[in-house]
């Protein structure tokens, strides 16, 4: 029978089917925004402490300067560098 309960029925299924599919495409877009949030977050605060680090490689490499025998200040240095760039390259 056309227009019966059944097509009736039918259609609502289809449309709240429709509407879990919306829903559940906007929580999933939800939770990945908030992941990539978090680990920009992670990834910033991660740069901030290497960068700490670097600067204390920094200034143990000048404080080796003055009593340099192997050019290790030179090789100290270099990963101090390293680890600034390390740290700009999570930025």
């Amino acid at each position: 029978m056309p227009g019966s309960a059944s097509d009736h029925s039918g259609q609502d299924f289809a449309h709240v089917a429709h509407d879990a599919k919306l829903k559940a495409e906007q929580a999933a877009e939800q939770v990945k925004n908030q992941g990539k949030e978090q680990l920009d977050s992670y990834r910033e605060t991660a740069a901030d402490e290497i960068e700490k680090v670097a600067q204390g490689v920094k200034a143990a490499a000048a404080e080796l300067e003055s009593q340099d025998q192997a050019g290790l200040s030179h090789y100290v240095g270099d990963m101090a560098q390293s680890m600034v760039k390390l740290a700009d390259n999570l930025r």
